[in-house]
């Protein structure tokens, strides 16, 4: 499936983005959206995927001093297990990338560990729990 990735430029855009984020980590995993929205909205970068002319996914990245971190990885369920997820990330890893970072982390899911695994990264830590679900920390470096 086509898809497009970008930088959420405008409030527009916030909104969207924000709007999948409540859908899949609110609605489907019942994360409380006083948890889902936190202080690094207004200093992290968002990104937009795109199918057609509709945002069907969403992710948030954070430029730390020492690495690039991946926060916030969403796609709507209708969109899930066509790659769109994949290029998702690939995309945040090039905005990162071009950026200067070399150092990559995600906060994976448990049950998405063997997906970030076959896309580079490795636990690096030890299991948490975060708004209720099992994470487990993860990094990659290229």
């Amino acid at each position: 499936m086509a898809a497009t990735f970008r930088i959420a430029e405008s409030a527009d855009d916030r909104l969207c983005a924000l709007a999948i984020r409540r859908a899949v980590f609110c609605d489907e995993q019942h994360v409380p959206w006083e948890i889902e929205i936190d202080a690094f909205e207004d200093t992290a970068i968002h990104i937009l995927g795109d199918v057609r002319d509709e945002s069907v996914a969403v992710a948030r990245l954070r430029l730390l001093p020492d690495h690039a971190k991946l926060e916030r990885i969403a796609v709507h369920k209708p969109y899930r297990g066509k790659g769109i997820g994949t290029r998702l990330i690939e995309f945040m890893l090039d905005t990162a990338r071009e950026r200067g970072y070399s150092h990559f982390c995600v906060h994976a899911q448990v049950h998405l560990r063997t997906y970030y695994e076959r896309l580079g990264f490795r636990v690096n830590g030890e299991l948490f729990v975060e708004a209720g679900i099992d994470h487990v920390p993860m990094a990659r470096i290229d």
